[in-house]
């Protein structure tokens, strides 16, 4: 999820229903994984997504279409995070995000567990 919503005056953080309705649904998914707390269910959530998918299908399910079919440019940066703590800048055009992170993972043997989009003074984080 992105960086919190602030209040009016910039302090208590905005919540609304849908929040406390996805927190609720995640609290039920860590229970039916029977895991100690939220990392080990997504861990857990995600180990069982890829072996039911390919990488591939994983990455293009987990990434926005508008994310994933993104072709860089000047004005926006792409890095990613990997589950080996390597971090790599994606390069500008002409190959979209999502082929990139697959040659990425391919070429380094690695997986990347997180996208970070900077650009316009803007920063979104989408984790895989």
């Amino acid at each position: 999820m992105s960086a919190a919503r602030r209040g009016p005056q910039g302090g208590q953080p905005t919540v609304r229903i849908q929040d406390i309705r996805t927190l609720f649904r995640a609290q039920e998914i860590v229970s039916q994984l029977a895991v100690g707390g939220l990392e080990p269910a997504i861990d857990a959530a995600r180990q069982l997504l890829l072996e039911a998918k390919t990488r591939w299908q994983y990455l293009q399910e987990m990434l926005p279409a508008h994310v994933a079919q993104t072709i860089p440019s000047e004005r926006e940066s792409f890095e990613v995070q990997c589950a080996d703590f390597s971090r790599f800048v994606l390069r500008k055009g002409p190959l979209p995000l999502l082929r990139q992170i697959a040659d990425l993972e391919r070429e380094h043997y690695t997986q990347a567990i997180k996208v970070i989009h900077g650009g316009d003074g803007d920063r979104r984080e989408y984790w895989l």
